[in-house]
Order: structure tokens, then sequence, then C-alpha cells
């Protein structure tokens, strides 16, 4: 297997958790919405055929942002949310299919 996958982060206001098949591969708490360029390389994570990857962006209340990127060799998808106003808790999630051959 020859495929590289890294999940690069941008923003995680207040909290954002990444899970790769269900194991959990990042986790980072911030306060204040700091710029960020935290890099996970997930290529020795995948698995041959189908991989997901999910994200989940929990929120302390007031403004919530999450921004990255996942690059799978040379195509790179971006994924992100920001909101103004959000309650505490779970405020945005996003699913993100990868196959590998």
């Amino acid at each position: 297997m020859s495929t590289t996958v890294v999940l690069t982060i941008n923003r995680a206001d207040n909290e954002l958790i990444a899970l790769l098949n269900g194991i959990i591969v990042y986790d980072k708490k911030t306060d204040g919405n700091p710029s960020l360029n935290d890099v996970v390389n997930l290529t020795n994570l995948v698995t041959s055929g189908d991989n997901i990857l999910t994200l989940l962006g929990i929120n302390w209340g007031d403004e919530a942002d999450y921004a990255g990127t996942l690059t799978v060799d040379a195509n790179t998808t971006t994924w992100g949310a920001s909101y103004k106003n959000t309650a505490n808790g779970l405020a945005w999630s996003d699913v993100i299919h990868i196959h590998v051959s």
C-alpha cells in the first residue's frame, strides 16, 4: 500500500476530535481560536479498502470554528465550519470516506 494520507488542522475552537475507523487519532482543546498547523500522518493507520474519518467539533459556548484539510496522495479536501454562536456540546461533525487500494 503506497497511499499517503495526511490530516491538517488549522482551527479547532474549542475542541476538535478526529477518529479514524472509530479510533481517536487527534483531540485538541483550544481557547481564543488560535491559528494551528497541526499535522497528523494517517498513512500507517489506514487499511486497504474503505476507511472512515469522523470529525467532531465541540464547543463550550459562543463562537465555534473548525478548519483543515485531508490530503490523500495528491488530492486535498478542505473541511470545516464556523458559527457565531452555539450552545455547549457538539457543534459540528463531518464524515470523510477514504478508499485505499
